[in-house]
C-alpha cells in the first residue's frame, strides 16, 4: 500500500500525480489502483497501472500442479 487512501479526491490530476510518484520511488515493482464507494464501502474498480521492465519483481514459478 502506497499510501492513506485519498477520501474527497475530487481531482484526477492528484490521483495520477500518485501514481506518477509511487512509480517513480517503485519502479521494478507492480502498482496497482483501487477504487473504493465511500457509501457502499466496497471496492468498485481496480486496474494495474504500471508494470515493470523485468519480471524479477515477481518471480513465478512455472511449475504445473498435476492432478
Amino acid at each position: 500500500m502506497w499510501k492513506l487512501p485519498m477520501y474527497g479526491c475530487q481531482n484526477p490530476d492528484e490521483v495520477i500525480a500518485e501514481i506518477n510518484t509511487c512509480i517513480k520511488c517503485f519502479p521494478e515493482c507492480y502498482v496497482r489502483v483501487a477504487g473504493f464507494d465511500n457509501i457502499k464501502q466496497v471496492q468498485c474498480s481496480a486496474f494495474l497501472a504500471h508494470r515493470p521492465a523485468s519480471e524479477a519483481a515477481c518471480a513465478v514459478d512455472q511449475r504445473q500442479v498435476q492432478g
